[in-house]
């Protein structure tokens, strides 16, 4: 899977993709900048399509990534085995940022119930 470098170094930029990504799965939306939401829905999609099963090397893959047990169950229970491929997220324009003009976007997960 091909990720952008966002400027960032690449332990930096890993750390960062997870953490958003575990946020992601916690609050069900993040609103962060446009280039950083592309990344993370990206992530994300690559991510949910290997994560099909409820089998224990699709556990560990997962605690590899967000490292929280609740949330790990919580993602494998509402990922249902004839979810789509593709669509898992979304990315929705908000406009920029009043501080420095940066584009600012929402990223939403479309199957998790809160």
């Amino acid at each position: 899977m091909y990720l952008r470098k966002l400027n960032k170094k690449t332990d930096h930029r890993i750390s960062m993709l997870k953490t958003m990504f575990t946020e992601l799965l916690e609050c069900g939306e993040i609103k962060t900048t446009l280039s950083k939401a592309r990344e993370i829905s990206c992530y994300t999609e690559g991510i949910i399509s290997k994560v099909k099963d409820d089998s224990l090397s699709t556990k560990r893959r997962l605690f590899s990534i967000i490292r929280k047990r609740e949330i790990v169950n919580k993602l494998l229970s509402n990922i249902k085995p004839d979810h789509r491929i593709g669509g898992a997220s979304r990315v929705i324009k908000l406009g920029k940022r009043k501080g420095d003009a940066a584009e600012m976007a929402l990223v939403q997960l479309s199957f998790m119930k809160n």
